[in-house]
């Protein structure tokens, strides 16, 4: 992630992000990679809404987070708040890990483009995330017993996204 000309990108601790979020409730950022496209493609923008009570996190949800150095991008797949943890990956590249919850900072909200905004803070948003964790899902447990049926599922999913987002 890059990050605005007004945050200076050397802080790296999750609790330095955290403290620059909570300042700013809402903050743009440009994608750094092509791990959540199509939907956010490699140098879009993304609009983070900070969040503090980490239950609002849902299913589907894109969520900002640290990782050592680096803030990332990816799409929620299951909250375990007893576990205070939680299964991510990104859209583009299915490889899911579990993160703690300590490590999100907040919640992307809108997607900027050339061509278009793409709002996720609404129904019709709500309706893409969810779509898109399930097509996640669903290709994880595919790819297990029909490792091609996995790979056709995934291109059919990332096909329903580049409809969605003309």
């Amino acid at each position: 992630m890059k990050l605005d000309e007004s945050i200076k990108s050397s802080l790296s601790s999750v609790d330095s992000w955290k403290k620059i979020f909570s300042k700013r409730k809402m903050t743009w950022l440009n994608m750094a990679s092509d791990s959540m496209a199509p939907l956010i493609p490699e140098n879009s923008s993304i609009l983070i809404k900070h969040i503090e009570n980490k239950e609002k996190i849902g299913f589907g949800d894109v969520i900002l987070f640290v990782d050592g150095n680096n803030l990332i991008a990816h799409r929620v797949l299951a909250v375990q708040l007893k576990r205070d943890r939680l299964l991510q990956c990104g859209d583009n590249i299915i490889s899911p890990a579990f993160i703690p919850l300590d490590s999100v900072i907040g919640v992307v909200v809108k997607v900027k483009t050339l061509d278009r905004v793409t709002d996720l803070d609404n129904l019709s948003g709500n309706i893409i995330n969810v779509a898109m964790g399930v097509g996640s899902l669903g290709i994880l447990l595919v790819k297990k017993v029909w490792p091609k049926g996995g790979n056709i599922f995934n291109t059919v999913r990332l096909k329903f996204v580049k409809w969605y987002s003309k």
